[in-house]
């Protein structure tokens, strides 16, 4: 009769283990966050085509500006398109060895003087022009043209009003160049 019981349980023990409702939802938990971890590298970034997404120097010109406004203009500023707030960049060095992020020089005017061209430069002090860049990410199309964060198209000869947190100008851009890794 013991060995009826005790085969009784063991039979008994070797059934499927029970699942309850939280066992259920565990599973359930983990599964969806696989499924949003894929979806977040994979077929999001698809979408919003940060995969492909290389680093690129912006080298743009600024035009007749106050002197001073390159004393608000730092290194690691962020740059900001006007019209829609979205970003654009940080501003970088000038060049590699400098510690200043634009290159100023005299502003210059040309105007045509009684059939003549002339070259008016302002005195010190007064109205610079300056030269800069900017380090961004995008993506270069099979044509050429440069998709700035992967949705805002730029080109070189683009006048764009932009601002940091201290100033805002009008930059051309002159030049768009892929950074070596």
């Amino acid at each position: 009769m013991k060995d009826k019981k005790i085969k009784n349980k063991e039979e008994k023990s070797r059934r499927f283990p029970k699942f309850y409702v939280l066992d259920v939802v565990i599973v359930l938990l983990i599964v969806s966050v696989l499924l949003g971890i894929y979806f977040r590298y994979s077929v999001f970034d698809m979408f919003g085509n940060s995969k492909n997404q290389v680093e690129v120097e912006v080298s743009f010109s600024i035009k007749n500006i106050n002197y001073t406004t390159g004393m608000h203009i730092d290194i690691d500023d962020s740059v900001y398109f006007k019209s829609d707030g979205s970003t654009f960049g940080v501003i970088m060095a000038n060049t590699e060895n400098s510690q200043r992020p634009l290159h100023e020089f005299f502003a210059e005017q040309t105007v045509n003087k009684d059939g003549e061209i002339v070259t008016i430069t302002y005195p010190p002090n007064t109205r610079i022009d300056a030269d800069g860049k900017i380090k961004c990410k995008g993506i270069f199309a099979k044509d050429g043209s440069f998709m700035l964060n992967g949705n805002k198209f730029i080109a070189a000869g683009q006048t764009e009003t932009v601002c940091t947190e201290r100033v805002t100008v009008a930059i051309t851009i002159t030049d768009i160049t892929e950074i070596s890794p």
